[in-house]
């Protein structure tokens, strides 16, 4: 939850964002995600795979929005590996997890 109207989930397709709770899940960002942990009402980091149709899985994917979901930017990824969860205590310290026992910390929120 980014507060006690609004919702985020990730799936392996979509982001997705409810607001007011009770509403239907509706997508924001049209690619997938294993992880995602909010902050504020704004502020939101998600994190996965990052696939390419000629390679397949090439490493971990991390995404961050500041504007409630309604843009999402890429953000460097130092992982070969899939990345599965990520917990955020503010807007820039993040833990990511993952295969091989992956673990990536951020205390810049990845900038």
């Amino acid at each position: 939850m980014t507060d006690v109207e609004t919702g985020m989930a990730a799936t392996d397709r979509n982001i997705l964002r409810a607001t007011p709770p009770g509403t239907p899940w509706t997508p924001v960002f049209g690619e997938g995600a294993f992880g995602i942990s909010c902050t504020d009402d704004n502020t939101c980091t998600a994190v996965g795979q990052s696939v390419q149709a000629d390679l397949g899985v090439v490493g971990g994917k991390i995404l961050r929005t500041t504007d409630r979901g309604a843009s999402w930017t890429h953000q460097p990824s130092p992982s070969e590996f899939t990345l599965f969860a990520v917990s955020c205590t503010n807007a820039d310290t993040c833990t990511a997890v993952g295969v091989s026992g992956t673990i990536l910390r951020t205390n810049t929120g990845g900038r």
